[in-house]
């Protein structure tokens, strides 16, 4: 492992420079290569970069017109971004959704208005199946994504992992999620609606089914 010995000029070294990192140890400052940050191989996780990497090639293909109206819409945001990256949010969500009136989007939302809430979210539990029911939005230009979370044990620290359970047009008015877990696991839901703009409302709060 190669060592730093300082002199006149230099005092001290730390920090990272060209892939190495600088350090100071007990048997005196050292050099390491940086390691590269280890990626998540969650199912979630890799669907999520091939989305992004299969809309950036596609981002690549538009044709200048739509670039530049991408850009426009960016420039109408309140936080700064650009038009490459409102071009992968939305239509990561739009995919991400799994329905199949929700498709990518080539130009920027006309009237990308907020959809409305999802209000009156309620879950009831019979075995084996849970039905969660909401009664608004109920137009049919607007569809809801319900979310589940089924958490085994119990840590304050713990973090709820969301998995998509399906995605419907607003006015069905309920899903119904037919499971196998055991008696007692504790499953809890979650919902948001989406426009085929991409938009979408706040996560409504989390819920456990009613027996």
């Amino acid at each position: 492992m190669p060592r730093v010995t300082y002199s006149a000029f230099i005092e001290n070294i730390s920090g990272a420079m060209a892939g190495s990192i600088f350090k100071r140890t007990i048997q005196g400052p050292i050099i390491e290569r940086r390691k590269s940050p280890r990626l998540s191989r969650s199912a979630k996780q890799q669907q999520t970069r091939g989305l992004f990497n299969t809309l950036a090639g596609k981002w690549y293909a538009l044709p200048a017109t739509n670039k530049k109206m991408w850009g426009k819409f960016a420039s109408l945001q309140r936080k700064r971004t650009s038009g490459y990256a409102c071009y992968i949010q939305l239509n990561v969500r739009l995919l991400k959704a799994n329905h199949a009136d929700l498709v990518e989007l080539t130009f920027p939302p006309l009237t990308p208005a907020t959809p409305e809430h999802v209000s009156g979210f309620s879950a009831s539990h019979a075995v084996g199946q849970n039905t969660i029911t909401w009664t608004a939005p109920t137009d049919t230009g607007t569809y809801v994504e319900v979310y589940f979370s089924a958490e085994f044990g119990f840590s304050l620290l713990r973090k709820e992992h969301w998995s998509l359970l399906e995605t419907v047009r607003a006015d069905a008015g309920q899903v119904i999620h037919a499971h196998d877990y055991p008696a007692g696991t504790p499953i809890t839901y979650k919902a948001r609606s989406i426009a085929p703009s991409g938009r979408i409302s706040p996560d409504t709060e989390a819920l456990a089914p009613i027996s």
